[in-house]
């Protein structure tokens, strides 16, 4: 148990200094505490003192119908060639039944070539 907590202790102190680091490295003037600081004002916006959650926006409606719809998504040329498909799977065929003429010990072999 006490191994559990160390490890965690350790990555979060790691992950606040690379915070730090990356925040002086950042290329904005200021240190520790400025970081300090900035977190804790965005702690304090979000969970803090007279905190208000932002409004929703509604949005706005789409008057589209569904034709439409799939008329704006058709493509030009499909992502599947039926002509290339009949390829491949003409190129499986025959690659498997020469392997099965061959026997499985030259079949693996020719494969993996």
């Amino acid at each position: 148990m006490i191994s559990l907590v160390l490890f965690t202790v350790l990555a979060l102190g790691t992950a606040v200094l690379v915070l730090v680091v990356a925040s002086m490295r950042g290329g904005h003037d200021g240190d520790a505490r400025m970081f300090a600081a900035d977190v804790r004002a965005a702690l304090r916006a979000r969970f803090g003192r007279g905190a208000t959650a932002p409004a929703a926006t509604e949005p706005a409606p789409v008057d589209a119908t569904l034709d439409e719809l799939f008329a704006s998504a058709e493509v030009d040329e499909a992502y599947l060639q039926l002509d290339d498909l009949a390829e491949t799977i003409t190129w499986a065929r025959e690659r498997a039944n020469r392997v099965g003429r061959l026997g499985v010990d030259r079949g693996a072999a020719l494969l993996h070539r």
